[in-house]
């Protein structure tokens, strides 16, 4: 089954590079063993809730520079390639790669070279405002996301800690990207309740989460009658003790009350997963079909940033 499962085409909406660059990658560019690099980055069960954030700032030593950032987006490429991944949208938060003197251009430019690098999937790029950050860097995040929109930018998306830096804090940023017609997901949910409703006031079609949104029947009814797109990221609650247990993740109250909703990573390599993993513990602890996963990856499609064209294109893989 897990051959017929990898081997089924998928789309991804929600992927972090930097969170999501191999073991073997990593210990190249690091000199560390691969044991030394999973000690480093691998969440596991035991791991303290502050290791998550040191794990990724370890994976962002090596991505520092041009070179390093193109190594790592072909590498994140060729590994959805080997999972029958045909389309992602890859998450890229550039205040992140900045230690070195690397700015927006040098950045975006090489990872999207990586991005592009395998003719067997296509990939586009959110570039990701951060929460905590300055107002001048999220306007300058902004401003280059935008400059590169239908160049390989998609659209535009938050991270970081939603207790500690509330969306409202950002919601101007997002009424700007709605002027300027710039596609955009939130991503809320983890924490509280507070921030799916504030997507929703900024009119977010998709939710990177919104796992929270089950802590309120009224904001469920919106979620469902707007048709908001959840992406959904189970290992990813799971690690980060969003969710104590699969067993009683939302995935499947959502999947059988016909909510919108796609399957995704978050970051691999820091959660310990890849794509197959995800429809493997979902089909284990909830009976899931391929049939659920085909129209889920219907649904990602739709509600993806591609255009009317592709998207009827990418389609018709799954008839």
């Amino acid at each position: 089954m897990i051959d017929e499962i990898r081997n089924m085409p998928k789309v991804l909406l929600h992927i972090h590079l930097d969170g999501s660059i191999s073991i073997p990658t990593l210990s190249k560019l690091s000199g560390l063993s691969n044991e030394e690099v999973k000690s480093k980055c691998v969440l596991t069960n035991n791991s303290e809730q502050g290791d998550y954030y040191s794990y990724i700032d370890f994976c962002n030593n090596y991505t520092q520079t041009k070179e390093n950032l193109y190594i790592v987006s072909k590498d994140l490429v060729d590994n959805l390639v080997k999972e029958n991944v045909i389309y992602a949208e890859v998450r890229l938060t550039p205040c992140m790669h900045m230690e070195k003197g690397l700015y927006f251009d040098d950045i975006i430019s090489s990872v999207l070279a990586g991005l592009n690098s395998n003719p067997n999937i296509k990939v586009n790029l959110i570039i990701c405002l951060m929460r905590g950050a300055t107002k001048y860097m999220n306007s300058e995040t902004l401003k280059y996301a935008r400059k590169y929109l239908d160049r390989g930018v998609c659209g535009i998306d938050i991270t970081g800690d939603e207790l500690a830096y509330p969306l409202s804090l950002y919601s101007d940023f997002f009424k700007l990207a709605t002027l300027e017609k710039i596609p955009f997901a939130i991503h809320a949910g983890d924490k509280s309740a507070d921030d799916v409703y504030e997507a929703l006031v900024l009119h977010s079609k998709r939710i990177s989460s919104g796992i929270k949104s089950t802590m309120d029947i009224n904001l469920l009814r919106l979620v469902y009658y707007k048709k908001v797109m959840l992406e959904l990221c189970p290992t990813s609650n799971i690690m980060k003790k969003i969710v104590s247990d699969m067993s009683i993740h939302p995935a499947n109250f959502f999947l059988h009350n016909n909510f919108n909703i796609s399957i995704n990573t978050n970051n691999m390599t820091v959660e310990n997963t890849n794509i197959t993993n995800e429809y493997m513990k979902l089909m284990e602890t909830f009976n899931f079909t391929k049939e659920d996963f085909i129209k889920m990856n219907v649904n990602a499609i739709e509600s993806s940033f591609l255009s009317k064209e592709e998207k009827n294109k990418y389609k018709k893989y799954f008839v």
